[in-house]
């Protein structure tokens, strides 16, 4: 089952709920946009909507280059959820908290595996 997700701002590193303040966020309107619709369900690599990946190697959270003391294990376990049209080498992420997140489709099967 696919929930509806809440609109994002989006980023490179990953979206940023609509309930943060973008001012104390120091986005600038060229890098971030408000998404509303999620209307991909196929993405260009693959992968579908609803999916389960497995990550294969450690993904550890920086902000800028100091790592943040987050850090996502080998074998955990997120879902693809339905993306944007506009931007298909963008795949949406549901992480095993809850929590979306985003990845650029050129190098998502280096740190993911699809789950059969």
């Amino acid at each position: 089952m696919l929930v509806a997700s809440l609109p994002c701002i989006r980023r490179a590193s990953g979206p940023v709920p609509v309930t943060a303040d973008v001012r104390q966020t120091n986005m600038s309107s060229d890098e971030y946009r408000l998404v509303t619709e999620y209307d991909l369900t196929d993405y260009p690599c693959g992968l579908k909507a609803g999916m389960k990946l497995r990550i294969t190697k450690e993904i550890v959270i920086s902000q800028g280059s100091k790592p943040t003391g987050q850090v996502f294990p080998v074998g955990e376990v997120w879902t693809v959820l339905r993306g944007v049209l506009d931007e298909p080498h963008i795949i949406w992420l549901r992480q095993a908290d809850g929590k979306p997140h985003t990845w650029d489709a050129e190098d998502i099967f280096d740190t993911f595996e699809k789950l059969e």
